[in-house]
């Protein structure tokens, strides 16, 4: 195959057969003897195993990725980079076997093989966008994670986690939107990320520092990421992201408020959403009653609208939903519904409903048909909690909220409508 990968095989077994088909079928043969036979090969098949392990590293990985070797490192001839995807995902599955066998005497050259490309990787010197690159990065991370017991607090394997866990993190924080990484790759390197954070190699301290550092970039995509992933990485940053949610800068509130939203729609965990409403929930509650109003001059608000509008939502009812699934989180339920119910109202009163046009400039009815469909919502799936918030409204804001219910329930039916008038003071 190093010789004339586009050759045929000479031996007489294979004779005449694509040499890249017969590599292709004798590695997944060796990968499949090392899986079942594990640590108990025969006598002497280590070397022969390890030898297996430079080789392929050095003749087809390494060339199918562009890296270069010096002399003192190999004498392994080199191939060209159109050799067939199918050898070189072959060779990292075997990688990844020999990494789970428990073989010993493997560790030096599996490292090897392994974290070349991923230093090269780290130091730019090979686009994770590439296609060759992009191909067989979740098979080398998942070899990566073989070789990396939880737990084990060993030197080496502390080395190996730390530098993992700064490469997962620095791939997520490519770009904001993570273009530059494809579906597999940002799964494979969100899997490293994980199997990094249980590890007791990765103090609560890193977690912290991770946290705060990704949000005092604003990498939200990543910080989000980290913190679905470890509660002390959100607890140490969230006020950041209070900070943001204040400020006047939509891009900050936009890419907030939609790592907000990452975490609240991916975990299941009340503390970490508890974690998130104790921290920010004012915060986002306060920022979308300015969206939803348009109380405050903040560039490309119209623009941005309805997007704020839908992720506060999505994060505000997903917390909702959560708060009422278990009898022990009354208290937080009773704690954010009242003003809750007073922003879903103030954005009625400024928006109008279907029924019930709005004068102010900028209305938009659907947003205010959204929060009395929420309303309505509310007032179905928890009764009690609703009668006891109402309570806290004042008359004039528990009777927008009345019509408001009927106009939804109604199916806005009575055009032109009027909303109960504001009451002047004497």
């Amino acid at each position: 195959l190093a010789r004339d990968p586009t050759g045929s095989v000479m031996d007489e077994w294979a004779s005449g057969l694509p040499a890249i088909e017969v590599v292709s079928f004798c590695l997944h043969a060796i990968r499949v003897w090392v899986s079942v036979a594990g640590a108990q090969l025969p006598e002497g098949v280590e070397q022969e195993v390890s030898c297996v392990i430079s080789t392929i590293a050095e003749s087809i990985i390494f060339p199918w990725l562009g890296l270069e070797l010096g002399e003192e490192e190999s004498v392994a001839p080199k191939v060209p980079r159109g050799m067939s995807q199918q050898v070189v995902v072959e060779s990292c599955k075997f990688l990844g076997v020999v990494a789970s066998s428990g073989l010993e005497g493997m560790e030096s050259s599996l490292l090897m093989a392994l974290l070349k490309p991923l230093d090269a990787i780290q130091k730019g010197t090979i686009a994770v966008s590439d296609q060759p690159v992009a191909s067989i990065l979740p098979h080398l991370f998942g070899a990566v994670m073989n070789l990396m017991e939880p737990g084990d607090s060993k030197k080496s394997q502390e080395a190996l986690v730390n530098a993992m866990l700064q490469l997962s993190v620095e791939l997520l924080s490519k770009s904001g939107d993570n273009s530059e990484l494809t579906m597999d790759v940002r799964q494979a390197t969100e899997r490293m990320l994980s199997t990094c954070l249980k590890n007791e190699a990765v103090t609560a301290g890193r977690q912290r520092a991770i946290g705060v550092d990704m949000a005092k970039k604003e990498q939200w995509d990543a910080w989000a990421t980290v913190c679905l992933r470890s509660n002390v990485a959100l607890q140490s940053s969230i006020d950041m992201v209070g900070q943001s949610l204040t400020d006047m800068n939509p891009v900050r509130h936009l890419g907030a408020v939609g790592g907000l939203r990452q975490i609240v729609q991916g975990s299941k965990s009340i503390d970490k959403i508890g974690i998130l409403m104790k921290g920010a929930g004012a915060e986002l509650i306060g920022l979308f009653k300015t969206y939803g109003t348009l109380s405050v001059d903040i560039k490309d608000i119209h623009a941005n609208r309805m997007t704020m509008a839908a992720d506060a939502m999505k994060i505000l009812l997903v917390t909702y939903q959560q708060f009422t699934s278990r009898a022990d989180t009354d208290e937080m339920l009773h704690a954010l519904l009242p003003p809750l119910l007073e922003v879903w109202i103030e954005i009625i009163r400024f928006n109008g409903l279907p029924n019930q046009a709005s004068p102010q400039p900028g209305a938009e009815p659907t947003l205010g048909r959204i929060m009395a469909q929420s309303i309505v919502h509310v007032a179905r799936t928890t009764p009690v909690a609703f009668k006891a918030s109402m309570g806290a409204l004042s008359d004039h804001t528990r009777a927008v909220l009345e019509f408001a219910v009927r106009s939804d329930m109604s199916g806005y039916s009575a055009a032109g409508a009027q909303a109960p008038a504001k009451k002047k003071l004497n």
